[in-house]
């Protein structure tokens, strides 16, 4: 007889060790899905933050393009009327429109150049989501499918005197 309360023992010690192990992995499934949630929400925040630094910076180099420009237009007019050139000269006008679309291509291509890094900014950081929040749900898909509780079932099953 004694044999048989000892090894009902094992069997329900052994199913009470197999609760706690699968208590434990649903608790880290369920902690590392938060976790990666909150990952893909600092992610989201940091891309909006690097997008207006992005604006931000393309600003500053509009505003220093233009005030080159007007630096540069000011020192030529003076230059050309020192030299004898009036301001409604074909010459002086032409180059004018010369400097104006070079400007203007300049312009141009930053602005083409910030539309690319905000638009790769808003891809890498939605891709970094999409997989955080992927993952995130194969967590909480594995904490609630954790290990067979049918095991367990007809372990104290057994252990009632079934069979």
């Amino acid at each position: 007889m004694g044999g048989v309360v000892e090894t009902a023992g094992k069997d329900l010690s052994s199913s009470l060790q197999e609760i706690k192990t699968q208590k434990t992995a649903r608790t880290a499934y369920r902690a590392q899905a938060a976790e990666q949630e909150y990952q893909a929400a600092l992610t989201a925040a940091e891309a909006e933050r690097q997008q207006g630094y992005l604006l931000q910076s393309a600003a500053e180099k509009m505003r220093a393009l233009y005030q080159a420009y007007r630096r540069e237009t000011g020192n030529r007019q003076v230059q050309w009327a020192a030299s004898g050139l009036r301001g409604d000269s074909a010459t002086v006008q032409q180059l004018l429109r010369n400097n104006r679309f070079a400007v203007l291509v300049e312009e141009q291509t930053l602005s083409n150049r910030l539309r690319q890094d905000v638009y790769e900014n808003t891809l890498q950081a939605a891709d970094k989501i999409r997989s955080l929040k992927e993952l995130a749900t194969a967590n909480r898909r594995a904490a609630q499918h954790s290990p067979s509780r049918w095991k367990l079932g007809t372990s104290f099953f057994s252990l009632l005197g079934g069979r």
